[in-house]
């Protein structure tokens, strides 16, 4: 069925993404064997790329064994091997994809879209509660993604069962007939914002974020930051630019602390660059130049115990090491207890977070935890980053994921309410079948959900 045209496919899907900034879908979808092969085959035609592999046959991945998609979260892959064949989790998906880079592709392998609604999903283990199973979960949400996966713009759509699919996809892409796979650098693609200098913001949101920071550090004290962005906004990035210009101006110990170590990546990334390029132009001998440390310690050559550090929550709650400055890299990944306990022990914190999904979410962490900022530091502030720089605007996985999992949904506005003819409350009982239907009323009901939550 011109398998061996595959590799061919996803080379020109990767060219057409990185000629638009944006990141490639490729959806193959079969048996379990069929589509684990053919992603084999796509990783071997484009190599040189980082590469995450979740699900079946994670030793695939050059980033390493991924037990959990979160593991991702403060990282940037090229490839992302999504395998559902063992099941799909919804919030692990929306974590996960934000992870490639413009110019990347995810591969999502899928039992066949037609068949894979009426299939038992390993996940519904996990989210059944007594008295139900597996077996009673309802199948709408399959069934729902199953449509939208299908009809996915600019998604490319290889079937085991429709030999006819990659002569479509080969038509899409402009490759028909022989194409072969090529070798091709990896470039910056156009419309991604790129910092010129590794010590400067690529965008004006990145910049407020950093002076926000600034501002903290040097200002009043009990007065928190929260910021809140989807992925590939630059968050992590603005904390480790904000935390080198702190460690440069004096300010010698800087904790960091998130879930999991790999999640402060990016952070201490920046924040390495921009002290190496100080470090550059202000010395021409080692002795005043910046000390590189660990991966997760950044030594400004302020002294023994100083710099920048990550420390786990445990450790920060059972030493109490002192800090000029705490940042809280995937907060909504910690318990709100343990982050309470920060904010009453560190006068000085900033609390980042992402808008990924479901549970322990940007949008959750903020509904649960301003009450508690409220509480205790009601000068705290809130800063939210829009623009995108990970991947350029129009990006269709952002647009995908945002659809298939609603994570922008909003319960219905005010002023549409107000403007209702409607005196009375009533209660009505919502048929599911036509609920999942209705995109527009499902969605201001997971609003409403998400709210209340």
């Amino acid at each position: 069925m011109g398998d061996e045209l595959i590799p061919a496919l996803a080379q020109a899907l990767g060219e057409r993404a990185r000629a638009r900034g944006h990141r490639g879908i490729l959806i193959l979808s079969g048996g379990a064997e069929w589509t684990r092969a053919h992603a084999r085959q796509v990783i071997e035609a484009l190599p040189g790329r980082a590469v995450a592999w979740l699900g079946e046959s994670s030793a695939e991945s050059s980033t390493g064994p991924s037990r959990s998609p979160t593991e991702l979260l403060g990282q940037e892959v090229d490839l992302l091997v999504h395998d559902t064949h063992a099941g799909f989790d919804p919030d692990g998906f929306g974590a996960a994809t934000g992870a490639i880079r413009a110019g990347g592709l995810l591969i999502l392998l899928t039992p066949p879209l037609s068949l894979w609604p009426h299939r038992p999903d390993p996940e519904a283990e996990r989210i059944a509660v007594w008295p139900h199973t597996a077996a009673t979960v309802g199948r709408r949400f399959m069934r729902r993604l199953a449509g939208i996966l299908a009809s996915a713009p600019e998604a490319i759509q290889l079937a085991q069962d429709d030999p006819s699919s990659i002569e479509r996809a080969g038509l899409s892409l402009g490759r028909v007939g022989s194409a072969q796979p090529r070798e091709c650098p990896l470039e910056t693609p156009p419309g991604v914002a790129i910092a010129r200098h590794p010590d400067q913001p690529a965008t004006p949101d990145q910049a407020r974020a950093i002076a926000a920071i600034l501002a903290l550090a040097r200002g009043r004290a009990h007065r928190p930051l929260v910021i809140r962005a989807d992925r590939g906004r630059g968050k992590s990035a603005a904390l480790g630019l904000a935390a080198a210009q702190l460690a440069r101006a004096g300010h010698c110990r800087i904790l960091v602390t998130a879930p999991r170590r790999a999640a402060t990546a990016t952070l201490f990334q920046h924040a390495r660059a921009a002290m190496a390029v100080t470090a550059q132009a202000t010395a021409a001998a080692s002795d005043s130049s910046t000390r590189r440390g660990s991966a997760d310690t950044l030594d400004p050559a302020c002294g023994s115990g100083s710099g920048i550090l990550f420390r786990p929550p445990a450790e920060l709650l059972e030493a109490a090491p002192p800090a000029d400055l705490l940042l809280v890299d995937e907060a909504a990944g910690i318990p709100a207890p343990l982050l309470e306990r920060l904010l009453r022990r560190y006068p000085r914190i900033v609390f980042a977070t992402t808008v990924h999904g479901y549970e322990g979410t940007g949008r959750g962490f903020e509904v649960r935890f301003r009450e508690t900022l409220d509480r205790l530091t009601p000068g705290w502030r809130a800063l939210e980053l829009a623009t995108p720089i990970r991947w350029s605007a129009g990006d269709p996985l952002e647009a995908l994921t945002l659809r298939a999992l609603l994570l922008a949904a909003a319960p219905a506005h005010a002023g549409h309410l107000a403007a209702s003819p409607r005196t009375e409350m009533s209660c009505e009982r919502l048929d599911r079948d036509r609920l999942a239907a209705d995109e527009t009323t499902l969605s201001e009901l997971f609003g409403l959900l998400v709210l209340a939550h």
